[in-house]
Protein backbone atom coordinates (compact mmCIF):
# COMPACT_ATOMS: atom_id res chain seq x y z
CA UNK A 1 0.00 0.00 0.00
CA UNK A 2 1.29 3.61 -1.10
CA UNK A 3 2.27 6.27 1.56
CA UNK A 4 0.59 9.57 0.86
CA UNK A 5 2.11 12.57 2.05
CA UNK A 6 0.97 14.87 4.97
CA UNK A 7 -2.54 16.30 3.93
CA UNK A 8 -2.56 14.81 0.52
CA UNK A 9 -4.45 11.65 1.46
CA UNK A 10 -6.91 12.18 -1.24
CA UNK A 11 -4.93 12.89 -4.44
CA UNK A 12 -4.39 10.60 -7.44
CA UNK A 13 -1.09 12.72 -8.93
CA UNK A 14 2.24 10.46 -8.21
CA UNK A 15 4.64 13.07 -6.58
CA UNK A 16 1.94 13.31 -3.12
CA UNK A 17 3.65 9.52 -2.44
CA UNK A 18 6.47 8.90 -0.11
CA UNK A 19 9.48 6.31 -0.88
CA UNK A 20 9.26 3.89 1.92
CA UNK A 21 12.76 2.21 2.74
CA UNK A 22 12.37 -1.67 4.38
CA UNK A 23 16.10 -2.01 5.33
CA UNK A 24 16.37 -4.39 8.11
CA UNK A 25 17.74 -3.90 11.21
CA UNK A 26 21.47 -5.95 10.31
CA UNK A 27 21.86 -3.70 7.69
CA UNK A 28 21.46 -0.95 9.17
CA UNK A 29 23.83 -2.03 12.50
CA UNK A 30 26.95 -2.67 9.52
CA UNK A 31 25.77 0.69 8.10
CA UNK A 32 26.97 2.45 10.99
CA UNK A 33 29.45 0.50 12.25
CA UNK A 34 31.57 1.04 8.59
CA UNK A 35 30.95 4.62 9.16
CA UNK A 36 32.22 4.48 12.13
CA UNK A 37 35.56 2.90 11.12
CA UNK A 38 35.32 5.28 7.89
CA UNK A 39 35.83 8.41 10.11
CA UNK A 40 37.86 6.66 12.45
CA UNK A 41 40.96 6.01 9.73
CA UNK A 42 39.89 9.69 8.09
CA UNK A 43 40.45 11.63 11.54
CA UNK A 44 43.52 9.66 12.60
CA UNK A 45 45.56 9.77 9.63
CA UNK A 46 44.59 13.52 9.09
CA UNK A 47 42.67 12.97 5.65
CA UNK A 48 40.14 15.55 6.53
CA UNK A 49 40.96 19.69 5.59
CA UNK A 50 41.12 21.35 8.62
CA UNK A 51 38.85 23.84 6.72
CA UNK A 52 36.33 21.48 6.99
CA UNK A 53 33.28 22.33 8.84
CA UNK A 54 30.54 20.55 7.06
CA UNK A 55 29.33 16.94 8.81
CA UNK A 56 32.17 16.73 11.08
CA UNK A 57 32.29 16.24 15.03
CA UNK A 58 32.86 19.12 17.13
CA UNK A 59 32.47 21.77 14.39
CA UNK A 60 29.99 24.20 13.96
CA UNK A 61 28.55 26.68 12.23
CA UNK A 62 29.41 29.11 14.11
CA UNK A 63 32.79 27.55 13.49
CA UNK A 64 32.76 28.20 10.18
CA UNK A 65 31.73 31.90 10.79
CA UNK A 66 34.49 32.80 12.94
CA UNK A 67 37.68 31.16 10.49
CA UNK A 68 35.95 33.65 8.06
CA UNK A 69 36.17 36.32 9.99
CA UNK A 70 40.05 35.41 11.02
CA UNK A 71 40.62 35.30 7.17
CA UNK A 72 38.42 38.39 5.95
CA UNK A 73 40.60 40.46 9.23
CA UNK A 74 44.11 39.06 7.95
CA UNK A 75 43.72 40.28 4.24
CA UNK A 76 42.05 43.56 5.60
CA UNK A 77 45.48 44.03 7.36
CA UNK A 78 47.61 42.84 4.48
CA UNK A 79 45.36 46.33 2.46
CA UNK A 80 46.21 48.65 4.93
Amino acid sequence: MPVTKYHKEDSLDSYKYRNISLVNIGDKVLEKFLIKKIMYHIYIFGYLNDNEFGFTCQKSTTDANMAMKQFIETDWKKVE
